[in-house]
């Protein structure tokens, strides 16, 4: 697995993320987000998510495509890891993302 950085615009994902959501972001985090770094997640060829990172410390979006959010714990990990990223904005209405920040808090503990 590899990630690439890229434009937005650029994601193959991007809407399938959009769709994903339970609700509207608010303006504050779409302004971090816009203002991010974009990495599309590459495996076998094929883009399977994205994410993004603002001033190098903070996660503003993490997405897998359905059929790969299985492996959620460890691709975030390896980008966790690999970036060293210490913290992350999470929508509430973004259930992967929330699900994902509750399982690495609690393994902090």
């Amino acid at each position: 697995m590899k990630h690439e950085l890229c434009k937005y615009s650029e994601l193959e994902s991007f809407d399938a993320y959009l769709v994903s959501l339970s609700s509207p972001i608010d303006s504050f985090l779409e302004e971090h987000i816009l203002e991010s770094q974009f990495y599309r997640i590459v495996t076998k060829g094929r883009e399977i998510g994205s994410f993004a990172t603002h001033h190098s410390s903070l996660l503003t979006r993490f997405h897998l495509v359905e059929g790969e959010r299985r492996y959620g714990q460890e691709v975030l990990a390896d980008i966790l890891g690999q970036y060293q990223l210490r913290m992350a904005f999470v929508p509430t209405c973004d259930e992967l993302n929330s699900s994902l920040a509750m399982y690495w808090t609690s393994t902090l503990i």
